[in-house]
């Protein structure tokens, strides 16, 4: 209890409203649609003044294509202005950064795609994106303060970036561990932690957790941890499987983005992940940029960005919503899967495109990952007619066991030659994080990832 009321007072006293917002979205979450539509609608005539009348990018837009502020009446509206590319904003930084920002936090996204993209954002914003991310810790039961085991991923490790963890990791009950510099005594320890106390909340890097759940496996040893949750790198089926068989049976999955954080969230019926409205507009697009019925492109609005307004900014993810009401109550939209991003697409010798989460599918079907105690997958194009599949395992897969795979591989994607290499690891991304595909144009970009 201790714990638990520092690390509330600490957080209060840091983010000053956060107690009343956090109220207020407790109450917000579980709107009806016409509740949600007229909160939403309200942010959004508010965000559309501030950025005509102080972004001169967009002050520029609405006047190229003779629209005023107050034609923005409603989300549906917003289909009146452009998509917002990345290229775009890194063309027109300072354009759109708001002229009436006096201070302003900064952040740099991965840059999976190519350079980093740097983006502002305002105390507003950043109040609403951790008053979210409590609210879902309170819905899975682990409020702030309680104890945690973070699998996190930073290559800063000097001095005072150590300090400073270890002063939030007592002020806030959570025990960092540094995935990058993992060995694999360190998987082995954490484990160790977590059978003498389950009743924690396990937070990291799908890859990190996934990792620690094929430990266990290893040693045939099954643990319920209270309650799992993985971020920054995509949920593959295949992963869940065996994460929800050895390690928790309260697997939980979050999205967001670099640019826009606290997008969705899982609750404890585990039927998608639920768009947190209060904070976003979300828009699935076709390739054409025309409305899509329900799996297609991500276009985002943050409601809540006053320092740079992001407005119909895609962000390279492909997502899937579900036509399921929640058992939970909430009536918001509902994410039935993020497929991955945009350019996780291998083309065939045929020309036909499949997309990552097509081959998450065949994976599961086939049972390799748990058959073989599979840790790492892989699959990089490295010419057009040409697949390379790497992975990481203690035992080698005889190539007649991916026989299933490759049947359906050719029957998509037309006769592909297929390279099966066992490794003892996987190398990093330029980025670090962990892709399940690697298209052609990105192999040919970075060929020392082989």
């Amino acid at each position: 209890m201790f714990r638990e009321t520092l690390a509330n007072r600490v957080i209060s006293i840091q983010h000053t409203g956060i107690k009343s917002l956090r109220k207020e979205l407790t109450e917000t979450e579980f709107y009806d649609p016409s509740q949600i539509k007229d909160y939403q609608n309200n942010k959004l005539r508010q965000l559309i003044q501030h950025s005509y009348l102080n972004v001169p990018y967009y002050k520029q837009i609405f006047d190229e294509h003779k629209i005023k502020p107050v034609d923005i009446k409603s989300i549906e509206d917003l289909a009146m202005l452009p998509i917002l590319e990345k290229s775009t904003i890194q063309r027109n930084f300072h354009l759109l950064t708001a002229s009436n920002s006096a201070k302003y936090f900064k952040r740099t996204t991965s840059g999976s795609t190519g350079a980093p993209l740097k983006i502002l954002y305002d105390k507003g914003n950043k109040l609403i994106e951790i008053s979210l991310m409590l609210r879902f810790l309170s819905g899975i039961g682990k409020d702030i303060g309680s104890k945690e085991i973070n699998l996190w991923g930073r290559p800063d490790n000097t001095t005072w970036a150590k300090l400073i963890r270890f002063i939030k990791g007592f002020l806030y009950n959570t025990e960092f561990w540094n995935v990058y510099l993992f060995k694999d005594k360190d998987y082995s320890d954490i484990i160790s932690k977590i059978m003498k106390n389950p009743k924690i909340h396990l937070r990291g890097f799908t890859q990190a957790v996934f990792m620690l759940a094929c430990k266990l496996r290893e040693n045939n040893i099954s643990i319920n941890v209270e309650a799992v949750s993985v971020t920054a790198e995509k949920l593959l089926n295949a992963q869940r499987e065996v994460i929800e068989r050895y390690l928790t049976k309260n697997l939980y999955d979050q999205y967001g983005c670099g640019e826009v954080n606290s997008i969705a969230f899982e609750c404890n019926h585990h039927n998608g992940l639920h768009h947190a409205f209060e904070h976003s507009v979300l828009e699935i697009v076709n390739d054409d940029n025309t409305v899509a019925m329900n799996k297609g492109a991500v276009v985002i609005t943050n409601l809540d960005n006053y320092a740079m307004p992001l407005i119909r900014y895609r962000n390279g993810d492909l997502i899937k919503l579900s036509d399921k009401i929640c058992d939970c109550g909430r009536s918001g939209n509902l994410i039935q899967s993020i497929d991955g991003r945009l350019y996780d697409f291998l083309v065939g010798a045929n020309g036909v495109k499949v997309h990552s989460a097509f081959l998450d599918h065949i994976l599961v079907d086939s049972n390799l990952l748990e058959r073989y105690k599979v840790r790492e997958m892989r699959i990089i194009q490295t010419e057009v007619e040409v697949l390379v599949l790497q992975y990481v395992s203690e035992l080698e897969i005889p190539e007649v066991s991916f026989k299933s795979f490759e049947h359906e591989i050719i029957e998509h994607l037309g006769v592909m030659k297929i390279i099966y290499l066992k490794k003892d690891f996987l190398k990093d991304t330029r980025n670090g994080k962990r892709r399940f595909v690697i298209p052609l144009n990105e192999y040919l970009k970075d060929p020392a990832i082989l």
